[in-house]
């Protein structure tokens, strides 16, 4: 493993932990505790990365993200699945962005580096974009905080694990986007339309929830 996907990998932890401490209540004040539960799910982090198969790969991600926002704050199972899920779709979004501007600035005669260099650049790109769309679910999810689960929310994992799992199965995006520009815009529309979906399903929430606290009102 290079040292650029080891700096990656901790960056992405650290992404995922920033959600969690923005939007939930602390499990542990004890930062010894704390750097415990982070260093332990490096570690198994990064020796699941040395298993190529997408599926055990994109488990074991999933796997981190989950463990890192439940052994951290305190927040209920169905948030912290629906949260590492948005998040691991975040990290393919930005993987899949990072190898699409590569290749528009590797064909540029004035744009040539090194291939470590360009896998270091890469990575910083698509942590960015994780970085980016993380801070935009902060944001969002902090102005519905005060939303309650309904009926049928667990719904909504359906439409993105499948996804998740899709989108990690493509071996390689840097070929995909060189090549192959149909199965390019269609693995694009996917991820849009997964994000459309859970800006309708927050709004739906939202409406809903509305709902409950006028009839409780009235």
């Amino acid at each position: 493993m290079s040292i650029s996907l080891i700096f990656s990998l901790i960056a992405e932890l650290l992404i995922v932990a920033f959600v969690g401490f923005y939007l939930y209540t602390p499990r542990f004040h004890n930062k010894l505790m704390n750097g415990f539960i982070l260093t332990g799910i490096l570690v198994f982090a990064f020796l699941a990365s040395f298993y190529r198969q997408p599926q055990y790969f994109v488990i074991a991600t999933l796997m981190c993200f989950l463990a890192l926002l439940l052994l951290l704050y305190k927040m209920p199972l169905f948030s912290g699945i629906l949260t590492a899920c948005v998040l691991l779709l975040f990290t393919v979004i930005g993987d899949f962005i990072s190898m699409l501007i590569m290749s528009i600035s590797l064909q540029s005669q004035y744009f040539y580096v090194y291939v470590p260099l360009q896998n270091f650049i890469s990575l910083l790109i698509s942590d960015t974009v994780f970085f980016l769309l993380s801070v935009l679910y902060v944001k969002f999810q902090k102005k519905i905080s005060f939303l309650q689960p309904i009926k049928y929310s667990w719904l909504i994992l359906v439409v993105l694990v499948p996804t998740v799992f899709l989108l990690f199965s493509i071996p390689n995006y840097f070929f995909m986007v060189e090549n192959d520009k149909v199965v390019m815009f269609t693995v694009l529309s996917l991820m849009l339309s997964n994000i459309i979906t859970i800006f309708i399903f927050f709004k739906f929430q939202i409406s809903q929830n509305m709902k409950l606290k006028l009839k409780e009102e009235e």
